[in-house]
């Protein structure tokens, strides 16, 4: 979950590695423009740039490109910024993001994809080795919303600028996460995939439905608790039209280390049996 998050969250400092800080605010922030999330864009443009306090900066009518894509996006507005780590090379410690009226046109796409929203809110409490992850969150009229928070301890920001450690994985443990999806037909699509390769769309979906639902009855000898089975696959049952949003959460009663969570570690059972977890649809 943490390295999601951050995957996601943090590319801000890739594009500044060990560069000093300009002293004007305004290309202070002008300098980190291209790598907020959550599609860097390279050689993106602001029809204006303006600092907030000591630690923000908003962007009006940003304009860029990522490979053949090309991007628009009404307002960027990043709080709670560490310029010095950034600059420095290093991910930021905290940050609150939103990123507004996003639009995606180019190859691989329809006409054009949005508009819609990116928020990333988080903290990580140095000393206490707790990183809270209030809020990630995809929203759009036509995707839907899909938001993500959680919680970790006994994590810590690698020196060499990357998102997770490479070392000292087990202490990373993570404390809880909850997982709210409102689809609008992204997600289908997502799961899904795309079913038009010639054959009758319908029978395609199904085959895949088909497919999802047997491999949820497998799911209870891995430890995943009968309710949430039955509600993951009522979720399926519904696809490509859910009827309400679905909601995936976890709160150990202890902290679980995030590398037991692999599908193939022999202890999965009992891991996911005191993950205490819980699928509300």
């Amino acid at each position: 979950m943490a390295t999601l998050a951050l995957m996601a969250a943090l590319s801000v400092a890739d594009q500044a590695a060990a560069e000093p800080v300009p002293a004007d605010p305004v290309e202070r922030c002008r300098g980190i423009l291209s790598g907020i999330p959550p599609l860097p864009l390279a050689a993106a443009t602001a029809e204006r740039v303006e600092p907030v306090g000591r630690r923000g900066c908003r962007f009006i009518g940003v304009a860029g490109e990522s490979g053949r894509r090309k991007a628009s996006i009404g307002l960027i507005l990043i709080e709670r910024l560490d310029f010095d780590r950034v600059y420095g090379g290093r991910l930021p410690d905290a940050v609150t993001l939103r990123v507004h009226d996003i639009v995606l046109r180019g190859d691989g796409l329809p006409s054009s994809v949005g508009p819609f929203d990116f928020v990333a809110d988080y903290d990580l409490d140095v000393r206490a080795k707790v990183f809270t992850l209030r809020e990630l969150t995809l929203r759009g009229p036509t995707l839907g919303e899909l938001t993500l928070s959680g919680e970790v301890e006994g994590y810590s920001l690698p020196d060499d600028g990357g998102f997770w450690p490479v070392e000292d994985q087990d202490a990373v443990r993570l404390r809880q996460f909850r997982l709210r999806a409102v689809d609008r037909g992204f997600i289908s699509m997502l799961l899904l995939g795309q079913s038009s390769s010639g054959r009758d769309v319908q029978a395609a979906v199904a085959d895949v439905k088909s497919d999802m639902s047997a491999n949820l009855a497998r799911w209870p000898a891995f430890g995943v608790p009968k309710p949430a089975v039955e509600a993951l696959r009522a979720y399926v049952g519904d696809l490509p039209s859910p009827r309400r949003p679905i909601t995936i959460s976890a709160k150990p009663s202890t902290p679980i280390p995030v590398n037991r969570l692999d599908p193939f570690d022999p202890g999965l059972r009992r891991t996911m049996e005191s993950l205490n977890l819980i699928v509300a649809y």
